[in-house]
Formats: structure tokens, sequence, C-alpha cells
């Protein structure tokens, strides 16, 4: 039975050295990391480009800001490109740039997230968070999906994609009264009166959820995909780490992580040891659908083992949002679902 708490996972933490980082080749190979200017994302880079990448495509909102993480690490084969992880139309932009330009796709580290403590919402019409943690990352997936299989036919390898999740999703469950309904839960997740009226609907449970989410996703993509597949999806916590993600944080709960900060938070560079892991380190076919801390694979919560129909509802319901705004997803579907 797993059930976890906050303050386990956190006495776990407290408990446990970062283990050393693992160190891969990436000769001739292409990586994909995005929200790669500050903190993990950046961090990861690091490593990347001491592992003779072929291309090192850092994804950001800003340009500028992705250039100067090119100059801090000083790697010839970064690249630097935008995406924009609250607009549907910059991850469209994003997938056609790259199925356009580029000849392999061998990692995807889906970094970028945002931890918000106010309601907002896109003008795709979704809760920001809910948008950049899960919708936008699921679509990038999606997408690239037939690129990464085909690299991996063409060159004998696996390619991976890994979703920075986080072990906060062991505490969360969602609104059952949503998933009882008919309504697609992205939509009512984004409803400004849902907001109002729902007591369980609050910014700081919704961070949780979209953890939650990921994990979720990252066992329905590989299932599309199947596990036969030369594609390993997995998601990973990297730990409580020393992050700008909790910028927007005021108050009490903002000196509360400070704290945490101070007293036991790993640094970004040892959070960033886990999303090297997922990219080169391990075995790839172990890591197929699974969510691992500390680099070892971890069982999911009992929400999630017991919990099938939601995954479901929520990768239909998922698709069926991504359908509306990308007319090429049906297509990238078709063309990596397992015969």
């Amino acid at each position: 039975m797993v059930v976890r708490t906050e303050a386990e996972i956190w006495a776990e933490q407290l408990e446990t050295k970062p283990l050393a980082v693992v160190t891969g080749d990436l000769t001739k190979k292409t990586i994909i990391v995005t929200g790669a200017n500050s903190g993990l994302g950046l961090e990861a880079c690091r490593h990347f480009a001491r592992m003779n990448p072929k291309k090192l495509i850092l994804a950001c909102r800003s340009l500028e800001n992705a250039h100067a993480a090119i100059s801090d690490i000083d790697c010839a084969a970064a690249e630097a490109w935008q995406l924009d992880l609250g607009s549907f139309q910059s991850v469209l932009d994003f997938s056609e740039r790259a199925e356009k330009e580029l000849e392999r796709v061998d990692v995807l580290v889906a970094n970028a997230a945002i931890a918000s403590f106010d309601m907002n919402i896109t003008a795709d019409g979704y809760e920001q968070m809910l948008q950049v943690n899960v919708l936008s990352n699921l679509l990038l997936a999606l997408r690239l999906s037939p690129l990464l299989i085909n690299t991996a036919k063409t060159h004998g390898t696996v390619s991976r994609i890994v979703t920075v999740s986080s072990g906060l999703f062991y505490t969360s469950t969602l609104d059952s009264t949503i998933l009882g309904g008919k309504t697609n839960v992205y939509k009512v997740m984004s409803d400004k009166e849902y907001y109002k009226s729902s007591p369980l609907a609050s910014t700081m449970n919704r961070y949780t959820e979209t953890k939650l989410i990921e994990v979720f996703y990252t066992r329905s993509l590989q299932a599309h995909v199947g596990t036969g597949a030369p594609l390993s999806v997995s998601c990973l916590d990297p730990g409580f780490c020393i992050s700008n993600i909790r910028r927007s944080m005021d108050g009490p709960i903002k000196e509360h992580f400070s704290e945490m900060e101070k007293n036991g938070a790993y640094t970004s560079e040892e959070g960033s040891r886990q999303l090297v892991y997922g990219a080169v380190g391990g075995d790839a076919e172990t890591l197929k659908g699974q969510f691992f801390s500390m680099c070892e694979v971890r069982e999911v919560s009992d929400y999630v083992l017991q919990n099938a129909d939601i995954q479901n509802r929520l990768w239909n319901d998922a698709i069926e949002v991504l359908e509306t705004v990308d007319p090429k997803l049906k297509q990238a579907l078709e063309s990596t679902s397992e015969p």
C-alpha cells in the first residue's frame, strides 16, 4: 500500500544525500530540454553539454534568456529555440520547426513548469498551471513522438521522453465531482466559477494536481505507443530544490518554503541529476511508463494504481482538447499507436 505524506517525503530527503550524477554519451544525438534557461533545466544542460551532443536545444519562453544560458554553459552544439507552453500555437510552431529542421530527436526532457498562486487563465482559455504543466507538455510529447520513434528505429536505439513531476503527487487526488460529470475535466478545472464554489479548488492544490496528472499521462502515453516501441516515457521527482519556480509566492507560504530551502533543499544542480538520469541513465526499458526518484523506480500511489478509469478519462479529455487546437494531432496519434 503506497500512501505518502508531505512530511514523509521531506523526511526522506533530509535523510538522503544526492546521488552522483550519471554520465552518458550523446555523440551524434539531439536532446531537447524545455525551461532550460534557469534552475534544473540549466544545470541539466550543463551536464548534457559535457556529453558531446550533436545538438542541445534549449527550448525557452525567452530567447534572450536562452542565449544567456548558452553563453553560461559554453556549448558549441547548443541552440536557442523559442517555446512558450502558455500558448498552444507556440507548441505547434516549435513542433513544426523540429519536424522540418531536425534529422533526429533522441531525448525530450519536459522540464518547464509553473507554480502560480493566482487563478490565471491563458489566451487559450485554460488555467495557466493546467495548460503549462499538463496540456502543452503532453501536446509537445505527442507531436514529437513520431520523430523520437523514427530516430530510434533508424539508429537502433531507444528514445526517451522524461517529464519533471514531483513526489507531491503522492499527496494529491482529484475532485470526484468533476470526474463524475460529463464536461471535459480540463474545461471545468479552468472555470473561475468552479474555483469560487468548490472547497477543493485552490492554487495550492492545483500545482500538486498537475503533478499527479503528469504521472497519469506518462502511463497513458507509454500505453499508447506500447511497451514494445523504441520509446521510453517516464517521469521523475527531482526532490525539493532551491528554485525560482516559487517566485510568485508571498506571505507566510513564502516564508515556509524559504525555511525549507535553508534547511535541507537540494541545489538546482543536485536536483538536475534526476533529469540527467532520466535522459541517459538507468535502463530505458525498465523506465518505460515509470515514476522514479533518487535514481530508482518507485511504486506510484494507490490512487494512481487503483484508478485506471480516471487515467483513461484524463487521457481522453486531454486528447479532446488538443485535437481542437492541432489538426495534425490525429495523424501523430495514429502513427505512434501500438499495433
